[in-house]
Parts: C-alpha cells; sequence; structure tokens
C-alpha cells in the first residue's frame, strides 16, 4: 500500500490563504466605506466591560450612546456609562506614607494581642462607576472618491 505524503495538501492549503488575504488587501479600497442614507438620530446600548488591573478591579455595565443630526456637518451626542464589580483592597494598593501609618497601627494592635502576629488587612468594596458625556461630534461625509478609516 502506498501512502500519499500529507505535506502538498499543506502547502496549496497555505497558498490559498496567502492568496485570499492579499486580494483581500488589494480590494479593500474598493469596497463601499460609507453608507448612502444617514438618519438624524442614531442610538446604541450594549454590554460594557472595564478592567483596572492595578487595584484587581472588573466591572460589568451597560453603554448607551444617543446622537441627533443638527445639521449636515454637526452632531450633539450623548454617552452613558455604569458598571459595577468587586475588589479588595490590599495595604499593597495605598500609597507609601498610608502603608507605614497602617503597618505601624496594625504592629502596636498585635503588640496588645488584639489582632494576631502576621495578620494580613483585607477590605471588600463594591464599586459602582458612571460616566457622562456630551458633546458634539464633527462628521467627515461626501468623500465619493476617497473614504477615510476612522469612526465618525
Amino acid at each position: 500500500m502506498r501512502y500519499h505524503s500529507i505535506q502538498p495538501l499543506k502547502s496549496r492549503l497555505g497558498r490559498s490563504i496567502g492568496n485570499l488575504l492579499v486580494a483581500s488587501l488589494f480590494l479593500a479600497p474598493h469596497a463601499l466605506g460609507q453608507q448612502s442614507y444617514v438618519g438624524r438620530w442614531d442610538a446604541y446600548g450594549g454590554f460594557m466591560h472595564l478592567m483596572q488591573p492595578s487595584i484587581n478591579l472588573a466591572e460589568s455595565g451597560f453603554n448607551l450612546q444617543v446622537g441627533i443630526r443638527l445639521t449636515n456637518w454637526v452632531t450633539g451626542g450623548f454617552d452613558y456609562t455604569v458598571g459595577t464589580g468587586h475588589n479588595i483592597l490590599e495595604p499593597a494598593m495605598l500609597i507609601p506614607s498610608l502603608q507605614k501609618q497602617l503597618s505601624k497601627q496594625l504592629s502596636e494592635l498585635a503588640a496588645m494581642g488584639l489582632v494576631p502576629p502576621g495578620y494580613k488587612l483585607t477590605v471588600p468594596v463594591d464599586a459602582r462607576t458612571q460616566s457622562f458625556q456630551i458633546g458634539p461630534d464633527f462628521p467627515f461625509r461626501h468623500f465619493s472618491s476617497r473614504h477615510l478609516l476612522c469612526a465618525t
């Protein structure tokens, strides 16, 4: 029985994927990137996730954006975001002066026998973050031969 190598199949698949990627790069400028109709009102609502690794905080929530096209060159917009999360604060997250003050107080409490030696202080925190933004937007439109690659 004769076994065929799978290597020619891999190289043909790799060439096909490569050709598809190159073709998409050359055909992308010819794709229509702008809408033919722009409405007066625009609204969006969706999931929001905020992460702050330095304090080990992750918040999930909701984002709402509303816009009104005032003229053909200016749009007014409003953005509201709300998120909630849970965190545990530790002394290492504090500024150095507070860390020293806290370690001094904890060592005094340990000397008096009120806390066990080597006690690690942690404070659970429920966080809620809200942001409100309002202001103008100046959209770029009416570029029929050239399309800008930016969100407006």
